[in-house]
């Protein structure tokens, strides 16, 4: 049984997505978050799931006002929430219990900075997929770029990290949708480096002085490169290729793949697999995507040490793995409405809720996918149908292109996931926060700051047991670029 909350009480929330008004709520303080149900007896059933939850870290200010109300504002907070007590005593009593579990945030934080640190000596691994939607580098400003495959400008280095974290020891970049055109899938089909997959590989190697280009790949216009540090020492590298079957002519064949590239420490042995792709399309294609997960785990075999994917001691997945978003109503034209009011309340509810690929991780055999594979929560907005001129709006629904027959609803279509052979994967370790929305500025705009980010209210403690053999997801966040999808990237550490 969960421990008793601090306080607990009803207060009434402004909320809205059309006319916004004071909405009733049961709010409660659980150790180091204030979370929100629609009533008491709803908060009390076993394992109810809250609509809403402010983590006492996101929270900056307290601002008391007139008639029993009181403001909770923070940068990292998705928007400042409005809150009224029944009475100014109810508030005063509110405030204090907020404002003290803000204290033992700040002092939680303070013993983490003596314990917590990375290993100078541990591997980390950053791993990128962007649609580029047939984009050229030309249309992408190069320091964007270079912030989204390194981390470098993009994130707050702790205070109490002993390591740049802003330097993996390896970049793993997957693009899709290259070059669409029937030249670009012909150069691909006879394994020949059309022009555009040139260019990126060309810029990513500029971008990356410190890192050396040890394999590339690509299949069906899709691009996989890997690049490490110069000092790290790797061998056994083998690259292999899965083709979807032709369905719907050249051009539905053309574009959907996958490449993976294996390799070997020479330090420890310890061997690693980078799988990028481009699976089926569209909310009906749930099924087709479940058997290309299946056909590339089986037919991409290396000749050498480890066979499968999964024979390897670590394997990162990712790429436009093409989930979407599901729902009853999602047919009608309240669709979106439905499906970003849930959004904007509690992101990992909806990805729970209504994703595809959630779905799929929790259904045995061929009926589902990616079953071994472990995934960080998702704190970000969906990557795609985005408005390319749109996709830095501080308003969420002017962000997506929605057709109401739901090819095109709001949905995670780009994600990166991990495997390992000797554990259970510990949750996210969010070392640093992701620019807030609102607060983003096109990419276009040089010596872009984003703000500083904040330690997690609750880190996860790694069992010693894991120390040698495990992996760690220390940040899974998202970056706007020139594209209907946002760029994704992950960044692992290897303990």
């Amino acid at each position: 049984m969960p421990d008793p909350p601090t306080h607990s009480g009803v207060l009434k929330k402004l909320g809205g997505s059309v006319m916004q008004r004071y909405q009733q709520r049961w709010f409660a303080i659980h150790d180091l978050e204030l979370k929100y149900w629609k009533t008491e007896k709803e908060a009390k059933k076993n394992k109810s799931e809250p609509l809403g939850t402010i983590r006492a870290c996101d929270i900056a200010t307290v601002t008391e006002g007139k008639d029993h109300r009181f403001v909770l504002k923070g940068k990292q907070l998705r928007h400042d929430y409005e809150l009224s007590a029944s009475d100014e005593k109810d508030k005063k009593t509110w405030v204090e219990h907020i404002r003290k579990t803000m204290q033992r945030t700040r002092e939680r934080r303070t013993a983490e900075k003596q314990t917590l640190s990375i290993d100078q000596n541990s591997i980390l691994i950053r791993a990128c997929t962007l649609n580029v939607a047939e984009g050229k580098p030309t249309d992408h400003c190069p320091d964007e770029i270079s912030s989204w495959l390194t981390g470098k400008n993009s994130y707050r280095s702790p205070e109490w990290s002993d390591r740049d974290i802003s330097t993996p020891s390896i970049i793993s970049v997957c693009l899709q949708e290259v070059d669409m055109t029937a030249k670009g899938i012909v150069t691909d089909a006879i394994n020949t480096l059309n022009p555009r997959e040139a260019q990126w590989t060309d810029f990513f190697t500029t971008l990356l002085p410190g890192y050396e280009l040890v394999a590339s790949g690509h299949e069906a216009s899709v691009l996989v490169a890997l690049f490490v540090e110069k000092n790290l020492k790797i061998s056994s590298i083998e690259t292999v290729y899965w083709r979807g079957k032709v369905l719907k002519g050249l051009i539905e064949a053309g574009n959907k793949g996958a490449i993976s590239i294996r390799f070997r420490l020479d330090s420890d042995k310890t061997t690693f697999c980078f799988t990028g792709c481009h699976l089926p399309p569209h909310p009906e294609g749930f099924s087709k995507r479940n058997q290309a997960y299946h056909s590339i785990l089986e037919d991409s075999q290396f000749s050498e040490g480890p066979s499968l994917i999964t024979d390897h001691d670590y394997a990162i997945w990712f790429g436009d793995l093409n989930y979407r978003m599901k729902g009853s109503s999602f047919s009608k034209g309240e669709a979106e409405k439905e499906l970003l009011s849930t959004i904007r309340d509690n992101i990992p509810k909806a990805v729970k809720k209504y994703d595809q690929l959630s779905e799929a991780r929790t259904k045995n055999g061929d009926a589902g996918a990616f079953q071994v594979f472990h995934e960080a929560e998702i704190q970000f907005f969906p990557t795609y149908k985005l408005h390319v001129e749109r996709n830095l709006s501080a308003t969420l629904e002017s962000q997506y292109r929605v057709k109401t027959e739901g090819h095109h609803l709001p949905s995670f279509c780009d994600r990166v996931l991990y495997f390992s052979k000797g554990f259970k994967p510990t949750p996210v370790l969010r070392l640093w926060s992701p620019l807030p929305l609102a607060a983003r500025r096109l990419p276009t705009e040089p010596d872009r700051a984003r703000p500083l980010g904040t330690f997690p209210a609750r880190p996860p403690e790694v069992p010693a047991e894991m120390a040698s053999i495990g992996i760690v997801c220390l940040d899974y966040t998202d970056t706007p670029f020139h594209s209907d999808h946002r760029g994704v990237a992950a960044l692992f550490q290897i303990i």
